[in-house]
């Protein structure tokens, strides 16, 4: 099997030929330092949406084994749910949130 240039057989340019005249593969020396001057500030959205990021980051790992129980205890019917915990819980996870 003979694998020629893109040209085919009588193709005299092979693939990977660099030349200097090519603006593709000369090398940028022109890339300048970063400036003392550039900065990023974040909007109050952008800070309040990193900070929400990173705590869904924090949260433990979903059991899915302990969803898939309670799956089939809420369809079975016999799932209890215990009022005061419940609000105890919802009142935490509000407080969390502020």
């Amino acid at each position: 099997m003979n694998i020629n240039g893109i040209g085919g057989p009588h193709d005299s340019y092979p693939i990977n030929k660099k030349t200097e005249s090519d603006p593709r593969t000369r090398s940028t020396e022109r890339t300048a330092a970063p400036s003392s001057r550039d900065r990023l500030e974040l909007s109050p959205d952008a800070q309040r949406i990193a900070s929400l990021v990173q705590a869904a980051n924090d949260l433990p790992e979903i059991r899915q084994e302990r969803v898939a129980e309670l799956t089939r205890a809420i369809r079975l019917g016999v799932y209890e749910v215990e009022p005061r915990a419940l609000a105890r819980s919802i009142l935490e996870f509000e407080d969390a949130l502020r």
